[in-house]
This record gives structure tokens, sequence and C-alpha cells, in this order.
């Protein structure tokens, strides 16, 4: 919730005004969630493709982490499917460090 609404809705919460049709979202919780990393050996610079709250595949493009002394290109494919809850920013990066992290709708 951002911007207006979400004053509203704090607004709303602490009775300092009344929304006609008010609905409150319910929170989705994920007991499964995984991380996606950038793979052993494939450093460099990263640049994320997908926005969070984005739902992907088994599969999908995510992302890109370009090594700046050799221009090689390594693309991350997401290695589950999930929703993205969390994510790193453009930003320099090592092997291992967490990209995405995908909650996972129970099977």
């Amino acid at each position: 919730v951002r911007g207006v609404q979400g004053v509203q809705n704090v607004m709303h919460y602490l009775g300092m005004v009344e929304l006609a049709n008010h609905v409150v979202a319910q929170p989705t919780l994920y007991e499964r969630t995984r991380w996606q990393r950038v793979p052993r050996g494939q450093g460099g610079f990263f640049f994320p493709e997908l926005p969070l709250g984005a739902t992907v595949e088994e599969g999908t493009r995510m992302g890109l982490v370009v090594d700046p002394v050799t221009d090689e290109e390594h693309v991350i494919i997401s290695r589950h499917a999930g929703k993205i809850i969390g994510m790193s920013l453009p930003q320099p990066v090592l092997s291992g460090n967490p990209l995405f992290h995908l909650g996972m709708e129970p099977n």
C-alpha cells in the first residue's frame, strides 16, 4: 500500500477517519520460500528484470549479472515457481549473494 491510500488506511485504523466500503486486504503468508542466489563464479553487476511482486514459473528469466572485467553476461533463471517477495537492488554482487526471495504456493 502506497501513497494516499496507505495514509488513509493508517488513519482509518487509528479511528481518525471513517472510510466507506473499506476492505482490509488480507496478507499472503508463505510457509515455504526459496532464495535465488548468484551462481558460483558468476559475480558482477546485478540488473533485475522483474519487479517486486511478480509471479514467476520455473525457467523464467529474472535478471542479469554482468562481469565488469570480461563483459560476460550471466542470465539469472528461476529454479522455482513462486512470487517475488524480496529482491536485491541493482548492485555489485558476489557468488552466493541473494538476488530474489520467492514465496512458494503450497502444492
